[in-house]
């Protein structure tokens, strides 16, 4: 199976209201990225398309949610990344 995405981090962590998340992919792809909290509801889809080759970033305003650990999942054709993000205000 090929790598598709090739970096994934965000800042900071723990969040107070926005961060950035950065990625990098291998060649173009459908991606949903999407927040969950811990009984695995989602919570919030920030984006749901196609990205071109390359780096890129995306914001997420967490200022309405409150605070507890949340996971913020990438969706590939073929790869699924999860990472867990803290919110603490």
């Amino acid at each position: 199976m090929n790598c598709l995405l090739l970096k994934f981090k965000y800042f900071s962590n723990p969040i107070q209201s926005i961060t950035n998340v950065n990625f990098s992919l291998a060649e173009k792809a459908f991606i949903k990225i999407s927040i969950f909290d811990m009984k695995g509801n989602e919570n919030a889809v920030l984006s749901e398309k196609h990205f071109p080759k390359g780096n890129h970033q995306l914001s997420w305003d967490a200022s309405t949610f409150p605070n507890g650990i949340y996971f913020c999942k990438f969706e590939l054709e073929k790869q699924t990344l999860t990472r867990k993000i803290i919110i603490s205000k």
